[in-house]
């Protein structure tokens, strides 16, 4: 109560608050790109709060774990809430990293928000092409799982990479040996990588001439001669890919170009992982379609400074390293709708958790009655995933009774040491408690 009653306060004088979004309407709703970044956004926790807390984004990442639990064999919604989760191994970012994008996607679409056209930077354009349509979830997810799986075997290890605050002209007179110009990123932010060695060396350079960067988190040298021997594997197995004409318009940072969606087969996921990145080429591109708001889908934004150098457009995160998510999400979401951008009909609440939930017509009835609802399992492991895989089934069930779950688990309840009561009136309670358990 107090935080809306600063943000008010903050409305009537014309001051600023957190959280607080002021506009006007335009003629027209405002066109909004996705933006999907590459390597470099994750955190420890990052989208945790919103896993336990937002129905949208949680079915979106339990659906991704599923298929990469087929495709790696691991759980990455595991790795995602380990506090030693392997968040820096390609082999898990880089699926986790499409995971979360996809879900940070159905949420903004859940709330009203759809692209006019999507851009994806690296590894960002597996998400990116499969909301544009270009490729389906089943593709999309393999080629996620196993561009990072090779890179994991094949790559990590031999390079970095660091992005220099300068244009890439200025950072070219300090390359030597197989230091390479692995991308634009923007006016003033150029990725470098080559062998540690050399990107070690390079950084005492530029140190010693006041050039300021930061090294990228990924452990290998992608966009550079350094990853050419992966290139053959990849392409041999993402051979049966089925690309298709978008759905989305979709600019490329392989071409800097509009791609159609056909071409998007193993070939260019070669060209993908080799080629220099191209953000500033695309971004000149998202010119031409007249865009009033770009929303970078990612952990952390990465690539909003360059935008904000390039385009005339408002720039928003979905998450901020470190920072409250649901307030993050919709804060930006404010700023939108203070531009003239519609969101959901439904009226949803936010609470202290990012609690998104959608009530029914009249709401919950006052008098509902409290069920006692038991889980138990033999591990603390196994007992966040019992409560990962009975939250699937409670919200694949939309005619679940809650007295039905309670009566069948307390009926079933197998005498185990790890074990948790849930106390609740309705199928919302159940969830929000199992995802509380799942997320520790």
């Amino acid at each position: 109560m107090s935080e809306l009653r600063t943000q008010l306060d903050a409305f009537a004088t014309g001051t600023t608050a957190a959280g607080l979004s002021v506009g006007e309407r335009t003629a027209r709703p405002p066109r909004v790109a996705f933006l999907f970044s590459g390597n470099g956004s994750q955190w420890v926790g990052m989208g945790r709060q919103l896993l336990a807390g937002m129905p949208v984004f949680r079915r979106s990442m339990m659906r991704s774990d599923k298929r990469m639990r087929e495709l790696l064999g691991f759980s990455l919604v595991d790795q995602l809430l380990a506090p030693d989760g392997r968040l820096d191994d390609m082999d898990v970012f880089q699926p986790l990293l499409f995971s979360l994008q996809v879900a940070l996607a159905d949420a903004w679409k859940s709330l009203g928000v759809e692209p006019a056209v999507v851009v994806g930077q690296s590894v960002g354009e597996f998400a990116a092409a499969h909301v544009a349509g270009a490729l389906d979830f089943e593709d999309a997810s393999r080629l996620a799982a196993s561009h990072g799986r090779l890179l994991q075997q094949l790559a990590v290890g031999r390079g970095e990479g660091i992005v220099v605050t300068t244009g890439a002209d200025v950072v070219k007179q300090y390359l030597t040996g197989q230091l390479t110009v692995s991308g634009h990123n923007g006016p003033n932010s150029t990725l470098v990588t080559g062998t540690p060695q050399e990107i070690d060396g390079l950084v005492a350079r530029l140190t010693e001439e006041g050039v300021t960067t930061h090294r990228v988190r990924m452990g290998h040298a992608p966009h550079s001669p350094l990853v050419d021997h992966v290139l053959a594997p990849l392409k041999t197995e993402l051979a049966d890919l089925r690309p298709r004409t978008t759905d989305i318009p979709m600019i490329s940072t392989v071409t800097g170009e509009l791609v159609d969606g056909t071409e998007l087969g193993p070939d260019y996921w070669a060209n993908n992982l080799r080629w220099e990145i191209q953000v500033v080429e695309a971004l000149t591109k998202l010119r031409e379609h007249d865009v009033d708001a770009v929303v970078e889908i990612s952990p952390h934004p990465v690539l909003l400074k360059s935008v904000a150098e390039m385009l005339p457009a408002t720039t928003l995160p979905s998450l901020r390293r470190g920072n409250d998510e649901a307030a993050t999400l919709l804060g930006s979401l404010g700023a939108l709708y203070a531009a003239g951008h519609p969101v959901t009909a439904s009226l949803f609440l936010a609470g202290d958790r990012g609690r998104h939930v959608t009530p029914g017509p009249s709401g919950p009835a006052a008098d509902e009655q409290v069920h006692l609802v038991p889980v138990s399992a033999h591990s603390a492991g196994a007992l966040a995933d019992t409560c990962r895989e009975l939250s699937n089934h409670v919200e694949r069930d939309a005619g679940l009774r809650v007295s039905d779950l309670a009566y069948t688990l307390a009926t079933r309840r197998s005498h185990q040491n790890h074990r948790i009561a849930l106390f609740a009136r309705n199928r919302q309670d159940v969830l929000d408690g199992l995802a509380r358990v799942a997320a520790g």
